[in-house]
């Protein structure tokens, strides 16, 4: 309807306002793919099961929603100057051809938003990423994994059955270890624990049996190894001051909790 106040089509897509593609027309959804500048968003299950398409280029798009390319042949999803904040759960799940994302300028990525994306090998992340849901990466390709920041949760499974990952890097900033975030990782030699991790799951590292765990002596992720049978690498310790910070840290979180 031309005077739908809200969606309207160009042939290719229906489109929500002028910024969100809702639904990439199925017969029209074949070969590469250029967005307009003006698309901001892609709304969930806007390619879901479009199994003719290949590069996605989207200069423009900050958030990609809920399924909206599971099941499709996407090869490669492109933007540029780090707009893209946030990939919702499901987003590429099982695209079995996606070799490249970049992932550079994201936040967040939610739960199983490339499962199953098998020949995903390179995986760009930086600074600006807070939050790895669950199952994230499950049963990808990448080799490695590199994490710092501000303050980075890594859910449960999140590299769960990643068969090629060889070495992950839990650098400062990363908080919080979930459950079996490395489980059935067969390659997986060396995993590097920074001084921040404040919370680790019980199971986390399931799995891990013949990893090395580069560790800071007298961190959370030290005292939580040491008693159980992995082999760990002291390549630091906390520092005096560092600990006596913790210690006042402790005893105001303990007062103000009694409050």
């Amino acid at each position: 309807d031309s005077e739908n106040p809200y969606y309207y089509c160009d042939g290719n897509a229906v489109y929500y306002s002028d910024y969100a593609v809702a639904y990439y027309l199925p017969c029209k959804a074949l070969g590469n793919i250029v967005l307009d500048e003006s698309i901001e968003m892609i709304l969930p299950y806007a390619f879901y099961n479009c199994k003719n398409i290949g590069d996605v280029h989207a200069d423009s798009v900050s958030y990609i929603g809920y399924g909206a390319f599971a099941n499709s042949s996407i090869t490669k999803f492109i933007t540029s100057s780090r707009n893209l904040n946030a990939v919702d759960g499901n987003a590429f799940r099982n695209c079995k051809n996606l070799t490249y994302i970049d992932l550079t300028g994201t936040q967040e990525i939610w739960g199983s938003a490339f499962e199953n994306c098998t020949s995903l090998k390179d995986v760009k992340l930086t600074d600006s990423i807070s939050h790895i849901g669950e199952f994230a990466f499950a049963n990808t390709g990448i080799t490695e994994i590199e994490l710092s920041g501000d303050y980075i949760s890594v859910c449960e499974g999140a590299f769960k059955d990643c068969k090629m990952l060889e070495s992950a890097y839990f650098g400062d900033g990363v908080d919080y270890v979930g459950n079996n975030v490395f489980l059935g990782c067969c390659s997986l030699k060396t995993v590097y624990l920074s001084k921040t991790i404040s919370e680790i799951d019980d199971n986390a590292f399931n799995g891990c049996d013949n990893v090395k765990f580069e560790v800071i002596k007298g961190s959370k992720a030290y005292k939580y190894l040491k008693d159980l049978d992995f082999e760990l690498e002291i390549v630091g310790k906390i520092s005096i001051f560092q600990r006596i910070i913790d210690f006042f840290k402790n005893i105001f979180g303990i007062l103000f909790g009694m409050i």
